[in-house]
């Protein structure tokens, strides 16, 4: 809270100084962005201050008396202002007359670059060539993959990947965030980072990569937008409707998302369990109803040239209407279970930040962040010759942060990061049984304190980065049972230090080597420490474990890129009291539980490889090999198991005439282990076509998914007294039809969408 205080008593230092100000624009009246202001003394023009314009062509300098304003930038006459005061308003620069014409010097950016930490897709030319969209940006992106329906977005060997605009977390639910990636135009962006392996800096758990995407920062006055409409057809329909605004003015950006999705979605399992001599089959069908309005209003306001405040308001309602219903039989004996599962959610998110940062690239931020949570589950079960239950859980969780991070710049080309965190994390649960008098209570409390630093420095063909960050943590768990019992579980305190390092180097012109090694913390979600159990049907129940305890990560990862296209990347993973969901029998009844299952060693081979065959066939090839090795003990016993396995997946892009394009996309995962689950192979081929209208403004779609049929999961766990195979398949085959329009001004401002310093947090309670 120290750094929040000194920022706001800046601000207010800043607000009682008289300011000189104004905006620089060329003869048509664009402004531009990065020109030089000198304010110099008219006796002996010594300069007093110093500064540059923003991307809207605004600036600011404190006012002085006896002074002068020289105004400068290439390619135009030198402008000079005498005793300026005040508002200068629009100041039009002049170009030089003795510019050459005619002449036009062009550079082509690198398609893969790579940095001491991260890797780095410029959006050049070549790349508008192949991509419409940010998220078809991401599909080109090395080891990045998008699921088949486009509802999540991973790297081979990680956990998980949090997606980033600008340095700022995106803290959408998967769906929207898919959606926000569509609206945004390929042409707006800059660059796309991928951190395999992310630095001290960033807040990430686990073994989570990190995605950021940098927006082109050109700015002019005005309105711009994009409206997304796309409707899918399988057994059932969905769709999704949202809309992207943005509005800019040289000093204010306001940007606000508008979400909402519907539809209803089938999954079939067929699943035979041995239960001693007895053999129990199974037919589930399970139907998912949802309806998820979002909207999300981000806003950023230039103090001056250098400091920038901003907000958010995000707030998130789904309503689920969950069914399912089983048959299982076993001895000629055969029961029916239905259950109606609705549940509502609630999400709202504040957050306040500033910024400070000047033209030498030294930076000062800090975030306060405050965001509520509330679920309520309902789960109504019958079942024949049993008496009907129901279980209602509610969830109230609430996450309060406060962060601040400082980076300085020398010109020796050393850099160093230092930052703070605290967080609190209250959740309080309450569970009520239909055939049990009372309520269960559980109350958990987690406060976090957290700091890091990074040094670092390039130096010819070498480059290397040195990183620590520390981590304190306390938790505690207080409950009650329906029958009045009182246990505190758990109750602990732990401190990590957590390193990063990095090396890189450039042996040769267009080849790059880079080595990293990082470690992180994994806390458990909030809503699998929860001590309820409750039945699904007569022989499955789930139940909760607060005794879990925090995974940690050792990433260690070499990669190599040549020519710029390709790249290979070798990854070792070692996880230390690995938590996954897990099953036990208790007689004839399974039972499924997280829980701390010992070790798991992960290797990981990586390729990326674009090719152009004709300038209007395109295609991207990607390929990863993958070893998981898993040892420890479970509940049904020791476990020592690993698997080799692979992916392999084709994107090939083809330009017709009349403004067309042909998508064709193949996938192929072969048979995996997790834990004591052995997973079959799938595999999905999918075709689109699509049409540019508008004046390339828009674009109308239709796509086919899974044309084969070869979607689908196999199961088979063969571990202690579990045996059983359950055979599962959902509407993967569908027919969607897409339209996108952007409309206004497209060179407008977006917002640098705010980090939320509660990103962690809120992904841990089940986001």
């Amino acid at each position: 809270m120290k750094f929040g205080l000194f920022g706001i008593a800046l601000l207010g230092s800043l607000a009682v100084q008289a300011q000189l100000s104004g905006t620089v624009t060329d003869e048509k009246n664009q402004p531009l962005p990065a020109v030089t202001l000198r304010l110099c003394t008219n006796a002996d023009s010594a300069v007093q201050h110093t500064t540059r314009t923003n991307t809207a062509g605004y600036f600011q300098l404190p006012q002085q008396a006896n002074t002068y304003l020289e105004i400068q930038h290439t390619g135009y006459q030198l402008r000079r202002i005498t005793n300026p005061t005040g508002n200068l308003g629009r100041m039009v620069l002049t170009p030089q007359a003795n510019m050459l014409g005619g002449v036009t010097v062009k550079t082509r950016l690198p398609f893969v670059q790579q940095g001491t930490d991260r890797t780095t897709i410029s959006i050049n030319s070549q790349v508008l060539k192949l991509a419409d969209n940010a998220l078809d940006v991401i599909r080109l992106a090395p080891g990045l993959t998008i699921s088949d329906n486009e509802d999540a977005i991973a790297l081979s060997g990680k956990e998980a990947v949090q997606v980033m605009i600008n340095d700022k977390p995106v803290r959408l639910s998967s769906r929207d965030l898919v959606k926000l990636l569509k609206s945004m135009p390929a042409a707006s962006l800059s660059q796309l980072e991928v951190m395999s392996n992310p630095s001290a800096r960033y807040d990430v758990t686990g073994n989570t990569a990190l995605l950021n995407i940098k927006t082109r920062q050109h700015v002019i006055r005005g309105l711009t937008g994009n409206l997304d409409a796309s409707t899918s057809q399988g057994v059932h329909n969905m769709g999704d409707v949202s809309g992207l605004f943005n509005y800019g003015t040289p000093k204010l950006a306001v940007s606000t998302y508008l979400g909402w999705h519907y539809g209803a979605y089938q999954t079939r399992y067929n699943k035979e369990t041995m239960l001693n001599s007895n053999l129990l089959a199974q037919q589930n069908t399970t139907l998912d109803k949802w309806r998820d309005p979002v909207v999300r209003l981000t806003a950023e306001y230039h103090l001056n040239s250098r400091q920038t405040i901003g907000g958010l308001i995000e707030r998130e309602v789904s309503t689920n209407k969950g069914s399912y219903e089983t048959t299982s039989q076993i001895a000629r004996q055969q029961t029916n279970t239905y259950a109606y599962n609705p549940n509502k959610r609630y999400w709202t998110t504040f957050n306040i930040n500033y910024r400070y940062a000047d033209t030498t690239g030294n930076e000062f931020t800090v975030d306060v962040d405050r965001a509520g949570y509330t679920k309520e589950d309902t789960s109504r079960i019958a079942t024949d010759a049993q008496r009907h239950l129901q279980y209602i859980t509610h969830t109230v969780i609430t996450i309060t942060t406060a962060k601040a991070d400082y980076t300085h710049n020398w010109k020796n080309k050393w850099k160093l990061e230092g930052g703070v965190k605290l967080s609190a994390v209250n959740t309080d649960n309450r569970f009520t049984q239909s055939d049990v008098p009372g309520n269960d209570y559980f109350v958990y409390r987690e406060k976090v304190n957290s700091a890091y630093a990074n040094l670092s420095k390039n130096y010819r063909k070498w480059g290397w980065q040195l990183g620590i960050r520390l981590e304190q943590t306390h938790v505690k768990g207080t409950g009650t049972d329906a029958a009045g019992t009182h246990f505190q579980r758990p109750d602990s305190a732990y401190t990590n230090w957590l390193p990063a390092i990095y090396l890189s180097w450039q042996p040769l012109a267009g080849q790059h080597l880079r080595l990293s090694l990082n470690q992180r913390i994994k806390r458990p979600d909030y809503t699998d420490l929860q001590p309820f159990t409750y039945q699904t049907d007569p022989y499955h129940y789930q139940t909760g474990n607060p005794l879990l305890q925090a995974q940690k990560n050792t990433n260690i990862e070499l990669s190599y890129t040549c020519k710029e296209k390709f790249t290979l990347t070798a990854a070792y993973t070692h996880t230390g009291n690995y938590f996954n969901p897990v099953q036990y029998r208790k007689g004839d009844i399974t039972y499924q539980t997280t829980q701390n299952a010992g070790t798991m060693n992960n290797w990981d081979i990586n390729l990326n490889y674009p090719i152009t065959i004709r300038k209007w066939w395109t295609m991207v090839n990607k390929a990863s090999g993958f070893y998981n090795h898993f040892s420890g003990q479970l509940l049904g016993g020791m476990l020592n198991i690993g698997q080799w396995s692979y992916t392999a997946s084709t994107s090939q892009r083809f330009t017709l005439p009349a403004k067309l394009q042909l998508q064709l996309s193949a996938r192929y995962a072969s048979p995996v282990t997790n834990l004591i689950y052995h997973q079959g192979s799938n595999a999905n081929v999918s075709l689109g076509l699509s049409r540019k209208l508008f004046n390339n403004k828009g674009s109308v779609g239709i796509s086919v998914s899974d044309i084969f049929l070869t979607q689908r999961n196999i199961t088979t766990v063969n571990f202690g007294s579990l045996q059983y195979t359950n055979y599962s398949t959902w509407e993967s085959r569908r027919i969607s039809l897409r339209f996108n329009w952007r409309f206004g001004n497209t060179k407008v401002q977006q917002t640098q969408d705010r980090e939320t310093g509660n990103s962690d947090e809120k992904g841990r309670s089940g986001k």
